[in-house]
């Protein structure tokens, strides 16, 4: 059985929704889950589920971070290489930290543009964090700016020469940011969400 895109759309009393044995095929967002309080999957050929969280079956993938689930801090397993996009896109008040495999060589977007602090374990060799920002581990990319600074002003380090998306969402605080002659690349939506903040932009971009 395959459920359709839109298939609980606005079922606004529904809060609980039991997948059982028989259900196969791709579970997302698209079925009008985003309005169900709790989910729960029993594990069958397609999915498993560890804590409440929904896995393929081999685990290598993150596919839904449930919305009942009463913990601050998310350590994702080591053996998960991606993560769907609408795994975290429900809003999660209790979740306040996702602490990233230390295999992996990036940060996903879907992580990045969401409101929890992200952590990278210090035996990462590909990320490092200073200060609450997380760099490529040559400081040639800055890809986060943790949302709980409170520095009204931040100065880029010399080293940088991109900035990634999602760098700085949300970043309440921040009205000042001082970007290097050397950063050359700032991609799509770094600064998404930060109305206070101003600064300058080096020519060359």
């Amino acid at each position: 059985l395959k459920i359709s895109g839109g298939a609980f759309d606005n079922c606004r009393f529904l809060k609980k929704l039991t997948y059982s044995v028989c259900i196969d095929g791709e579970l997302s967002n698209s079925s009008g889950l985003r309005e169900v309080e709790c989910v729960r999957i029993e594990e069958n050929s397609v999915y498993s589920i560890i804590d409440g969280v929904i896995f393929n079956k081999e685990k290598t993938k993150l596919i839904k971070y449930p919305s009942s689930k009463r913990v601050e801090t998310y350590i994702i397993p080591e053996w998960v290489e991606e993560i769907d996009e609408d795994a975290f896109s429900e809003y999660i008040s209790e979740l306040r930290r996702i602490v990233i495999p230390s295999h992996w060589k990036s940060i996903p977007q879907c992580l990045l543009k969401e409101w929890f602090i992200i952590e990278v374990p210090e035996n990462n060799p590909y990320l490092i964090t200073i200060d609450g920002v997380i760099y490529s581990k040559d400081k040639r990319k800055l890809i986060s700016y943790s949302r709980e600074k409170e520095e009204k002003s931040f100065t880029i380090p010399e080293e940088v020469e991109e900035i990634g998306s999602y760098a700085f969402v949300r970043c309440h605080y921040l009205t000042d940011i001082k970007i290097p002659k050397k950063v050359n690349m700032i991609q799509d939506n770094t600064f998404y969400n930060c109305n206070e903040l101003t600064g300058s932009i080096p020519e060359n971009l």
